[in-house]
């Protein structure tokens, strides 16, 4: 579907009064504007706020460190010339928090795969730095 094409009214969702929901989006942010992407995290807003999403989202070159650009670079170049997408949408922690919030989420919560790396095994063999991630997850309620 092209993004113009898209809205939150193309999105059919299915929650369950009084039973929370957890929405994660993975590799969708990248495809989508954030008014979109706001739009259709807002469908699946719960009385106190007992639904969570997990989003991921792709960093601005800019916040990832010069030495590590060309990774996420080589992908999304491979993946616009087989799919003729014409771009990715990115997201500095700030425009998706903003982003998030605009959905009725909550208790936003950064996870750098810095510090995802370092929960999982202890160290940082693969993302020694902060910004040698390019990817990042938000977690908030809804």
């Amino acid at each position: 579907m092209p993004s113009a094409a898209l809205s939150a009214n193309s999105v059919q969702c299915l929650t369950i009064p009084d039973l929370p929901t957890c929405v994660i989006t993975e590799g969708i942010s990248y495809y989508i504007p954030p008014d979109v992407l706001s739009g259709t995290i807002s469908l699946f807003a719960s009385e106190g706020c007992q639904n969570r999403v997990i989003l991921e989202y792709l960093l601005p070159c800019r916040l990832v460190s010069e030495e590590r650009r060309g990774f996420p670079r080589g992908i999304w170049r491979i993946i616009n010339r087989d799919c003729n997408l014409g771009g990715m949408t990115t997201y500095s922690p700030d425009e998706m928090e903003r982003t998030l919030t605009n959905a009725g989420c909550t208790r936003v919560v950064q996870h750098h795969m810095h510090d995802i790396e370092r929960q999982r095994t202890g160290t940082n063999t693969y993302f020694p730095a902060i910004s040698d991630g390019w990817i990042q997850i938000a977690t908030a309620r809804l």
